[in-house]
């Protein structure tokens, strides 16, 4: 538990405070140790998340209720023969008051976690309907929780938009980190009440309300592009499971199989999951479910076959973050050679980082002009190629 009196009010308003002012809640509360778990069952550990640098506003929101105004009707309390008609400064009032507390004067503050982050704490009824579909059996208690019947729904999302991974360190996504919660995306506000059964997918009006219209069709461009994956690693894997062990191969060593299973266990979750929630996450997932079907090969001592290219890697900050799937663009076309370009042919046969064609400035030597895209001029992008038949 996480205590703090009012003699902490000095630290910062009065008195000097032994380390940085902007260590927001750590300047007066120890960090936890404990390991928390969120409201789906997903463990969360405090030392992590300091590590992965989330600040404890992120999951603990509305800390303090009610304010710190004084009005001149407290004076009277104390200066009961000559009530002042206003406020003195607040320097001089509390220079003349040494001998009283903060709350003497300041009431009907209270700082307390007084609600949790929606991706931390799932409530139920903020995107379902009330009503329930079956009826609910007489001995149950007025109190019951949705969560006491349906325990560990939507477990799969909060563990990846949280970052939860096993044996690596704590990867929020960005979403999470920008404060976006689940209702955020899968409950608009000017929409109708979700119907029971339902699905509640998120659609490119969410991403448009905050982005602006040019995010119109990016999530469907997102789900494109790990579709595509999911069926280039789905395939490998299936490779892999007939040469290791199908029908009159070679009998695997169990390690070999082990592995298979492991990367076949990973794209399942990821495919319940959702990998939008985290693409950056998502798409080491991806990637470490190839590299066990790598190493199964070698247990089993075969050669392994080429893994499929997934593309530039998706970390914060990289292109591919908010333009994932853009290889199913058209690039532009070579006004030299007369050959139109596209994305896949660079990011995924070429292994081109987007910086080799997309920056700003000029075209460095031997790149095209009508292949550059200087970031920094509009209406720098070279002409699209025209379709059969426009």
């Amino acid at each position: 538990m996480l205590r703090a009196d009012s003699t902490t009010c000095a630290l910062c308003h009065f008195a000097d405070v032994s380390g940085p002012r902007d260590a927001g809640c750590a300047t007066c509360h120890p960090a936890p140790k404990h390991m928390a778990t969120t409201s789906q069952g997903v463990p969360l550990s405090h030392p992590m998340l300091s590590q992965a640098h989330v600040p404890c506003a992120r999951c603990h929101f509305r800390l303090i209720e009610g304010d710190t105004t004084v009005v001149v009707a407290r004076c009277a309390a104390c200066h009961t023969a000559r009530p002042p008609a206003k406020l003195p400064p607040a320097d001089s009032a509390h220079a003349r008051h040494p001998e009283l507390s903060c709350r003497s004067c300041h009431t009907g503050v209270v700082h307390r976690v007084l609600a949790m982050s929606g991706s931390i704490a799932l409530e139920c009824m903020d995107c379902h309907d009330r009503r329930h579909r079956r009826s609910i059996p007489a001995d149950t208690s007025r109190t019951a929780k949705c969560s006491d019947c349906h325990a560990g729904v939507h477990a799969e999302q909060q563990r990846l938009i949280l970052g939860v991974m096993p044996g690596e360190a704590l990867s929020p996504s960005l979403m999470f980190m920008g404060g976006v919660t689940c209702r955020s995306c899968h409950v608009s506000p000017e929409g109708p009440r979700p119907k029971p059964g339902m699905s509640l997918k998120p659609g490119a009006a969410v991403c448009v309300g905050c982005h602006g219209s040019a995010w119109s069709g990016v999530l469907a461009r997102w789900e494109r592009g790990y579709q595509r994956r999911d069926g280039w690693i789905g395939e490998y894997l299936r490779a892999a499971e007939a040469s290791l062990g199908g029908a009159g191969s070679p009998a695997a060593p169990p390690s070999a199989l082990a592995r298979l299973a492991e990367a076949k266990g990973l794209m399942a979750y990821l495919r319940r999951a959702g990998p939008a929630h985290n693409l950056s996450a998502s798409d080491r997932i991806m990637r470490h479910a190839l590299e066990l079907a790598a190493d199964a090969y070698r247990s089993a001592r075969r050669e392994v076959p080429p893994v499929p290219e997934l593309g530039p890697e998706v970390r914060p900050g990289a292109c591919i973050s908010c333009h994932y799937g853009i290889e199913e663009a058209a690039a532009g076309r070579d006004s030299s050679s007369k050959r139109t370009a596209t994305h896949a042919d660079h990011l995924l046969r070429a292994y081109l980082p987007c910086d080799a064609c997309h920056a700003a400035g000029a075209a460095p030597p031997g790149v095209p002009d009508s292949l550059w895209i200087d970031t920094l001029r509009a209406g720098s992008r070279a002409p699209r190629s025209k379709r059969p038949g426009s």
